[in-house]
């Protein structure tokens, strides 16, 4: 199965590199103007759980134990989802 993986990327330039440098950028915008565009996102930022507690009891009801993810012989993947 980890060859199946592996050779899912074909190109590590466009799957590595220009992801990095896009990931930089992303940096560069949050961090330039003195950080402004950081600021309004983190004064702005509305936590999805209003608790600790509400986080992991939605992760517990989301949770599933198991194989999720199958490779079929064709090269088609299925994901089983929680029932």
């Amino acid at each position: 199965m980890y060859d199946l993986l592996f050779d899912a990327i074909e190109d590590a330039y466009t799957s590595c590199v220009k992801d990095a440098k896009a990931q930089a950028g992303f940096v560069y915008k949050l961090l330039s103007d003195n950080a402004s565009l950081a600021k309004k996102a983190i004064a702005e930022y509305k936590p999805p759980f209003s608790s600790i507690e509400e986080y992991l009891s939605t992760a517990k009801k989301l949770m599933m134990f198991g194989d999720a993810v199958f490779y079929n012989d064709d090269q088609s993947i299925t994901i089983k989802t929680k029932e």
